[in-house]
């Protein structure tokens, strides 16, 4: 599937200006200068930017592509596949990440999408268990950002 620049750059405004509204939803911090929704105002911003940027040189080049072109997936069944996957993954992680974690959650799902896309067994074993030991390390122990841990009773 091919997406016309020009949807693009309207696509990523459109985030960047989500991303700019949810900031400044964002409590500020009693005593301190900047808040939390600065750095995310930032991105937003420049993600804004650089959208106006692609869809203005798409416009300016009078591009006679198609908004959207399907034939690059018309022969492609595991690429329909693994985007109804990682779809129905997200939208299932939001309730299944509470109950069972985010380590296991996270296994099923990388794993699933790995071996969808083509992927050895053995490699996707590897590179997901250490993708995803690295993530939850990283983000519990240095960003202290709880990840849920599942109400299993897991090793973790």
């Amino acid at each position: 599937m091919v997406i016309n620049e020009r949807v693009q750059g309207i696509l990523l405004c459109l985030f960047a200006a989500l991303i700019i509204w949810q900031a400044g939803e964002l409590s500020s911090v009693p005593g301190t200068t900047y808040g939390p929704g600065l750095l995310p105002t930032m991105g937003g911003v420049a993600l804004l930017y650089l959208g106006a940027h692609i869809f203005w040189k798409a416009h300016r080049a009078q591009c006679k592509q198609p908004l959207i072109d399907w034939r690059a997936w018309s022969n492609k069944g595991s690429l329909r596949i693994a985007a109804l996957w990682t779809f129905a993954g997200v939208a299932a992680g939001f309730y299944l990440m509470p109950a069972i974690g985010f380590l296991l959650y996270g296994a099923v799902f990388m794993m699933g999408l790995m071996l969808i896309m083509g992927g050895r067994l053995l490699t996707t074993l590897i590179i997901s268990t250490v993708t995803l030991g690295a993530a939850y390390y990283l983000f519990t122990q240095v960003f202290y950002v709880p990840l849920p841990r599942g109400s299993l009773p897991l090793p973790w």
